[in-house]
C-alpha cells in the first residue's frame, strides 16, 4: 500500500483513473510488441492509432490544437508508466515538439499542429497514413 507521503500532490481521483487506463494500455497494447519494435527500430503505425483512440497523444495540449486538454499531470502519468514498464515508444518527442510550436509558433505554425498532431484526432478516427506519421 502506498502511503500519502509517497503520492504525487497532483494525483486526484481522475488522474488515478487515467493512470490505471494508461498502465493497462501499456501492458496489453505496447509491452507485448516491445521486443519486435526494438528489433525493427520503431513501433507499428497501428500502435499510434490505438494510442490516439485512447487519448494518450498530447494529453496536455489544448483541445483546439489537437490535444487532450488535460494538464501536465496527464503527460507525467504517461511518462511515468512508460518508464515503469520499460517500454520505449516515442510519446515524449511529439509532446516536446508540440509544446515548442505552441510556445514559439505563429498561428500559421499552430494550424498544422492541430491537423498533423491532430495526429491525435486522426488516430482517434483510425485513419493514419505514412505521410501523417512523418510530420
Amino acid at each position: 500500500m502506498t502511503s500519502v507521503r509517497d503520492q504525487s500532490p497532483w494525483m486526484t481521483d481522475e488522474t488515478r483513473i487515467f493512470q490505471k487506463t494508461v498502465r493497462q494500455f501499456i501492458e496489453t497494447e505496447l509491452a507485448p510488441h516491445h521486443a519486435r519494435w526494438a528489433e525493427q527500430g520503431h513501433p507499428d503505425a497501428e500502435a499510434w492509432i490505438k494510442a490516439g483512440k485512447m487519448g494518450l497523444l498530447l494529453p496536455d495540449v489544448p483541445e483546439e490544437h489537437g490535444g487532450g486538454g488535460g494538464t501536465f499531470a496527464h503527460e507525467a502519468i504517461i511518462i511515468e508508466e512508460l518508464s515503469r514498464s520499460g517500454v520505449h515508444f516515442g510519446f515524449s518527442i511529439q509532446s516536446i515538439v508540440a509544446h515548442y510550436i505552441l510556445a514559439c509558433g505563429s498561428e500559421r505554425a499552430e494550424a498544422p499542429l492541430a491537423s498533423a498532431h491532430g495526429l491525435r484526432r486522426t488516430c482517434r478516427r483510425g485513419r493514419v497514413d505514412g505521410a501523417q506519421l512523418r510530420l
